[in-house]
């Protein structure tokens, strides 16, 4: 079975951090509530609300 990848951060941020490229990284598994690569450039430039730990995977939810 072929896992999807999933949006994820390198290191903790905080919020109001912006995301940049430097930021993520693509790692499997893909959460329900994840999102997927092909999304990058639509939440790069986007402001977190939330603090997120190393590796976490990133929803909607946690930007602005």
């Amino acid at each position: 079975i072929l896992q999807r990848r999933s949006i994820r951060v390198r290191r903790a941020l905080s919020a109001g951090q912006v995301l940049t490229r430097d930021d993520i990284e693509y790692l499997r598994p893909c959460p329900v509530d994840a999102l997927a690569p092909s999304q990058v450039e639509l939440i790069l430039g986007k402001t977190l609300i939330v603090d997120l730990p190393a590796g976490e995977h990133v929803r909607w939810t946690d930007l602005k």
